[in-house]
C-alpha cells in the first residue's frame, strides 16, 4: 500500500517566513525578564551567586550578563544584529547549564532544572542559523537577505 502524503495547510506555508520573528520575540521577552529579575533583586546578590560558582570577576560578570540579557533581549525583539546576539545568548546558556544546572538535572526540583536554559540555547542557536525572520530591523536595513514584509 503506498504511503499517504499529508499536506501542510497552505496558510502555514505562507506564514513560514514569520517563524524566525515569532521565535525572536519569544526568546527576547524571556531574556529581558531574566535580566530585569537580576536588576530588581540587586546585582550585588547576583554577583555573590557568581562568586559562589567561582566565576572570575563576578562583579563585572554580573553586569555583563545582565546587560546581555536585557540589551540582547531588546535587540532580538527588534531583530537587530539577530545572528550575533542570538549566538551570544546561546553561549551564555552553555555556561549557565554547565555552571549552574548540571547538578540540578534536566528537570530539577521546584523549577531549577536545565530545561528552560536548554530551550533558550536551542532558540539562540536556531536564530543564529535561521536568521531574524521576515519582520526585522536586520531585513529593513539590508543586513539580511529577503524582502521586508
Amino acid at each position: 500500500m503506498p504511503a499517504r502524503t499529508v499536506r501542510t495547510p497552505a496558510f502555514l506555508t505562507r506564514l513560514a517566513p514569520f517563524a524566525g520573528t515569532v521565535l525572536r520575540v519569544a526568546v527576547g521577552i524571556v531574556f529581558i525578564a531574566h535580566g530585569y529579575q537580576k536588576v530588581s533583586n540587586g546585582l550585588e546578590g547576583f554577583a555573590g551567586f557568581l562568586t559562589s560558582l567561582n566565576v572570575p570577576m563576578p562583579d563585572l560578570m554580573s553586569y555583563v550578563v545582565t546587560i546581555l540579557e536585557i540589551g540582547g533581549g531588546i535587540l532580538l525583539i527588534l531583530g537587530l544584529g539577530t545572528r550575533i546576539v542570538a549566538l551570544l545568548l546561546a553561549l551564555e546558556m552553555v555556561f549557565t547549564i554547565a555552571l549552574v544546572k548540571l547538578d540540578a538535572g534536566f528537570i530539577g526540583q521546584q523549577g531549577t532544572g536545565a530545561e528552560l536554559d536548554f530551550l533558550l540555547l536551542a532558540g539562540g542557536l536556531t536564530l543564529a542559523l535561521l536568521g531574524p525572520g521576515a519582520l526585522s530591523a536586520d531585513r529593513a536595513l539590508g543586513m539580511e537577505p529577503g524582502p521586508v514584509v
